[in-house]
């Protein structure tokens, strides 16, 4: 009977999993577990009282197969069943290309639970426990790599694969596209799909309500994430009526893409306003880590919690096709202004990969800072990790 439990315990766990990667955590529920568990519903809840409980068991598992995988990976490495491994960078390009193909709906959820931590001191103690537990497997791995002790940290190793998989879960590129990306034969604006109209995210007109309407969408997207998101609770925010959402946007998807936008435009904005504050007439590498650095504390420090309602609407983009042209948009725009200040800095057209690569770790870093908790001995090493990748061939 224990053994049948458990058996039974695991299928809830995927039907978790499954439910969480195609319609974020609003789509969790103890009907639509079981259905996708293919366990009956009270066997859902003899198991797990509330969404919390099944929500942190899944969290503790997923924990748990991954440090599995990678012990294994340590055995392999020593045992030299793994060529193809030879630093940190390699592993995390490997890791990266993995989550974004074969283990998309893992890394996906990852996605959502590390964002979702984020807003309480509970979840950022849990993302806390997850980040500490994957930096000391990646540090064990890196002393087992040839390569690795005069490369990346394990740190910045994990910030990379983090960065990359959020930015390109929205491209759902292919195995072999994502290979030639990493290796530099192409670059991510051939596979971003071209900008729509709405990409720039069009602000709202005189009418003041549309305004009133998005703004309470972003409000409840940094309190609860995109499950908190409703035409009712975006009218009770607003102080509207309850007609007044859908009248003025035609579905949910609408009301998120323009709230998506928005955020955008803000924080395009605030980079901006940094760009003009440091002088780079030198144009050199050394005030690009200085100014990358400044921007990356900002964002952390000052504006986490719009960085959480952004980031977890960029990940929803992976599985809804309406918010994906402004994500991918968005993504062209971000490595077109990468390319042109890496040219500046380093005085010279910087290889296909440098752009993608800045722009990967400094997301990393934010998610890191954001979902785990703003600790300053983490961040103190930013400069250092953004000056070497934009150095990288």
């Amino acid at each position: 009977m224990q053994e049948r439990a458990k058996r039974t315990r695991l299928k809830i766990l995927d039907g978790a999993l499954a439910v969480i990667a195609h319609e974020g955590l609003a789509g969790v529920t103890h009907r639509a577990v079981a259905e996708a568990g293919g366990v009956s519903l009270a066997a859902t809840t003899r198991h797990f009282a509330t969404k919390e409980d099944l929500v942190a068991a899944l969290s503790e598992r997923l924990r748990e197969d991954y440090l599995g995988n990678f012990h294994a990976l340590e055995a392999r490495l020593q045992s030299g069943a793994a060529p193809g491994v030879r630093s940190l960078e390699d592993l995390a390009l490997k890791v990266a290309r993995n989550a974004l193909t074969t283990g998309r709906d893992r890394a996906l959820v990852w996605c959502e639970l590390m964002l979702q931590g984020g807003r309480s001191a509970e979840g950022r103690h849990e993302a806390r426990t997850w980040y500490t537990r994957i930096d000391e497997v990646w540090e064990t791995i890196g002393r087992a790599l040839p390569l690795s002790p005069n490369g990346m940290s394990a740190a910045m190793a994990v910030d990379l694969t983090v960065g990359l998989q959020v930015l390109l879960h929205p491209l759902r590129a292919s195995r072999d596209d994502l290979s030639r990306l990493f290796k530099g034969e192409c670059d991510a604006l051939s596979l971003a799909a071209q900008p729509s109209a709405r990409v720039s995210g069009d602000a709202p007109g005189p009418d003041a309500t549309p305004g009133q309407i998005v703004e309470a969408t972003i409000s409840l997207l940094v309190r609860e994430g995109p499950q908190g998101v409703s035409y009712r609770a975006v009218a009770e925010a607003a102080h509207l009526s309850r007609s007044a959402p859908a009248y003025h946007f035609a579905s949910r998807d609408a009301l998120l893409e323009t709230a998506q936008a928005a955020l955008f435009r803000r924080a395009k904005a605030r980079y901006r306003t940094a760009l003009r504050a440091f002088d780079l007439s030198e144009g050199d590498l050394a005030h690009l880590g200085d100014l990358t650095s400044a921007v990356f504390f900002g964002e952390a420090m000052l504006h986490h919690e719009e960085n959480l309602a952004f980031y977890a609407l960029w990940v929803r983009a992976a599985e809804n096709p309406a918010l994906r042209p402004a994500v991918t948009g968005a993504l062209a725009d971000q490595q077109r202004a990468w390319a042109a200040t890496l040219r500046r800095a380093r005085g010279s057209q910087p290889p296909a990969r440098a752009p993608l690569f800045m722009e990967a770790l400094f997301v990393g870093k934010l998610i890191r800072a954001i979902a785990a908790g703003r600790e300053i001995g983490l961040m103190a090493h930013a400069r250092a990790h953004f000056d070497a990748i934009a150095r990288r061939p």
